[in-house]
């Protein structure tokens, strides 16, 4: 048998990052050792909720530590694993969300680009339209333009 095949993994309390070790140093399943397959179906569950809490909070402002301290993470662990499994950091997924939401809101209604910026938590519209701008490579007003429905 490969000597792979004897390595399992341990997971670390503090920060739920695992650690490579040989399996005669480790204890039984029963007292803390977890397999890869535990800790990825733990991670992923992980970024669902979380993908939830998000949708539900979309139209706050959403600071990284926020969502780390509600998930009971660090900041930075809570960014590598919500990258792991998304391949798309943390902060790209929340203002990613926020723009494709603000978009729908410019085609489908009649809001203001002040009040749809104001809605999503953008500091200013004029933070609003740079990002926005970024992403769409247009303004909101002419994205508007471009994609009304109405």
């Amino acid at each position: 048998m490969n000597p792979v095949d004897f390595i399992e993994l341990r997971v670390c309390r503090a920060c739920a990052v695992p650690e490579i070790m040989d399996t005669e140093a480790l204890p039984s399943d029963k007292t803390g050792t977890f397999t890869m397959q535990k800790i990825v179906e733990k991670h992923v569950a992980l970024v669902e909720a979380l993908k939830e809490w998000i949708e539900v909070h979309v139209h706050e402002p959403i600071k990284i530590e926020d969502v780390a301290h509600k998930a009971g993470y660090s900041k930075w662990h809570l960014q590598r694993v919500f990258q792991d499994v998304t391949a798309e950091t943390l902060g790209s997924y929340i203002r990613n969300r926020k723009l494709a939401l603000a978009a729908e809101e410019l085609k489908n209604t009649r809001y203001s680009v002040c009040f749809i910026s104001d809605r999503y938590g953008f500091d200013s519209q004029q933070t609003f339209t740079r990002v926005f701008s970024r992403v769409f490579n247009q303004s909101p007003r002419a994205f508007r333009k471009s994609n009304a429905r109405m």
